[in-house]
């Protein structure tokens, strides 16, 4: 009996050693999305204001 606790434990451990490495695997994953999209969003913005900037190249400035 001593054996096959030890067995399952073992493949237990091993269970969960795959679980947490998909999980980092996927939050990884999801934080590189979440990184394209905010360096679209910042680009976009950037975009933004140079063409605001070339249509009223006056209107900030002081």
């Amino acid at each position: 009996m001593g054996h096959l606790t030890r067995r399952l434990s073992n493949v237990t451990s091993l269970l969960c050693l795959l679980i947490l490495a998909i999980g980092t695997a996927w939050i990884f994953n999801f934080a590189t999305r979440i990184n394209a999209v905010a360096e679209g969003w910042y680009e976009s913005a950037s975009l933004t204001a140079e063409t605001a900037e070339l249509q009223y190249p006056y209107r900030n400035r002081r």
